[in-house]
């Protein structure tokens, strides 16, 4: 029996180190916008041994895009106010969950997650029921 279990904890944003040599590109405009309605609803995979990001590059380089820009942080990041170079500002923290793989492995998975979510596809019929149910609510911009 595994017993081993997902260790979850909010980490800095600007201490999280984006996967060098990441392959995935993002759609920035688009993961702010879902920011903006919905709040961050994922967690980030990060590789407690290197600090690197290995699941949502793009979530946050989104999120550091917003924070540089002064913008107000999305529901469900926390914000603290610290000292940073001896100024007292507002710090950005988001949940993580520890994804603990060597240095090889790290990009393999990163890769492997981002294909898994590619190639499944959508239900083209649930789609439009989706679609339909936010019309009769007015929701269909979001």
């Amino acid at each position: 029996m595994n017993t081993e279990t997902l260790q979850t904890k909010l980490r800095r944003l600007d201490e999280i180190i984006l996967l060098p040599g990441n392959p995935k590109k993002h759609d920035v405009s688009d993961i702010k916008e879902s920011f903006r309605t919905w709040g961050v609803l994922k967690t980030f995979g990060v590789n407690p041994e290197t600090g690197h990001d290995i699941d949502g590059n793009g979530r946050l380089e989104t999120l550091r895009m917003m924070y540089a820009a002064g913008e107000d942080a999305p529901k469900n990041v926390v914000v603290k106010r610290e000292k940073v170079d001896g100024k007292l500002v507002n710090v950005w923290y988001v949940l993580t969950v520890d994804l603990p793989f060597d240095r090889e492995t790290e990009d393999i998975v990163a890769l492997r997650l981002n294909r898994g979510q590619d190639k499944g596809g959508y239900d083209e019929q649930k789609v439009f029921a989706v679609l339909e149910q936010a019309a009769a609510y007015g929701r269909l911009e979001q």
